[in-house]
């Protein structure tokens, strides 16, 4: 029986290995860090969460990278305590109960830390950046005092072979059709192609009357240390939910002839390029809750994150970073009631001059 498989609906990256600081690793240029990154703000149908439990808006594309989360767990660890953010405490949340783990991402794809920086914290980076990273220019907030947390991804997967380019009319979640660029085995590639065919894995195939429904394909099922998996599923709540349906369906496929792609089967993707930088303005200006101490002095004063993504016939590559800097709150020391004037020697003793300010009658009064 025929595949006919159009994907579009949920991008998965896999992969197992260690977040630590080693040589980075180049199969191709990322050529989606060469568009300048768009204000998150300027986008009108995708938005970027931070956590992967998140919930999922309606009728909109969403992405989600771990830097972010990253960066969040490695100022907690800073700080000796989860973090909590006044106003935001249901995004404090989900953060906190995040089960992502660094070693979730491939050897020496990824770098975090998180210090201070009156203690040298942005000149750490730089260095670092400069010799696991040596093409990457990583965005640094100049800043006096404070703390930073930061952390950088870059991962790809290279297909072994190159799928062919046409057009693909997607229709998206309101009923809307629009032709965009694509890649994959078209019909006229029928009985072509057969090193590229091998290559596609179908991990799991819902049909109905010869027509896949529900499904999940590997496009390379040969890469190493990063798997690629694009689903075509109803969307759940969250990320968490969402691909937690995958993994189920996954593993209860049954792996047969149906598990390959024939020799009249279509697999065709759009392509995808993401270049944005995200703020978190539901983050940024809040007031950072402490739950062991009466120390509530500290405020995010930014939370963004970059993204650059894409997604075509030669493969997927993403690229991310991310910052949280946070600051003391700025003190606020007003003589705006009655107070006390005190004059003595520097060096101690009893005053030589008192007065309680109690009312304007000594003061100058604006004019």
């Amino acid at each position: 029986m025929a595949h006919s498989i159009i994907v579009g609906m949920l991008l998965t990256c896999v992969g197992g290995a260690r977040w630590i600081a080693l040589p980075a690793w180049s199969t191709q240029e990322p050529s989606s860090t060469a568009a300048s990154p768009a204000d998150g703000a300027s986008l009108q149908e995708t938005v970027v969460v931070p956590s992967f439990s998140s919930p999922l808006p309606e009728g909109k594309n969403v992405v989600w990278t771990a830097t972010f989360q990253v960066s969040w767990d490695r100022l907690g660890a800073l700080f000796k305590e989860p973090l909590s953010i006044g106003g935001a405490e249901e995004i404090s949340r989900l953060l906190n109960r995040s089960t992502f783990q660094e070693d979730q991402v491939p050897v020496g794809s990824g770098y975090a830390i998180a210090g201070s920086v009156e203690e040298g914290i942005l000149g750490t980076i730089k260095k670092d950046m400069d010799r696991l990273f040596p093409d990457a220019h990583p965005t640094l907030e100049q800043a006096s005092s404070g703390w930073v947390a930061y952390s950088y991804l870059r991962a790809a997967v290279k297909f072994e072979f190159r799928f062919q380019d046409d057009y693909l009319e997607f229709k998206d979640s309101k009923g809307k059709s629009t032709n965009v660029t694509a890649f994959g085995l078209f019909e006229r590639d029928n009985w072509k192609h057969p090193r590229v065919r091998d290559r596609v894995d179908i991990l799991f195939n819902e049909s109905e009357k010869g027509v896949s429904r529900a499904f999940a394909v590997d496009p390379c099922s040969v890469s190493k240390s990063v798997q690629l998996i694009l689903a075509k599923i109803p969307k759940k709540g969250s990320f968490e939910e969402t691909w937690r349906e995958v993994e189920k369906k996954i593993s209860n496929a049954v792996k047969g002839p149906e598990s390959t792609l024939s020799g009249i089967d279509t697999f065709v993707c759009p392509n995808i390029t993401v270049a944005t930088t995200h703020h978190f303005k539901e983050l940024e200006g809040k007031k950072l809750i402490s739950s062991s101490s009466k120390d509530n002095t500290k405020r995010i004063v930014s939370a963004w994150q970059s993204i650059h993504f894409a997604l075509d016939r030669e493969g997927a590559q993403v690229e991310s970073e991310s910052m949280i800097r946070i600051l003391p709150l700025p003190k606020a020391l007003l003589l705006d009631g009655p107070f006390l004037v005190i004059l003595r020697k520097r060096d101690g003793g009893i005053p030589f001059f008192a007065m309680w300010v109690d009312n304007p009658e000594l003061m100058l009064p604006l004019k």
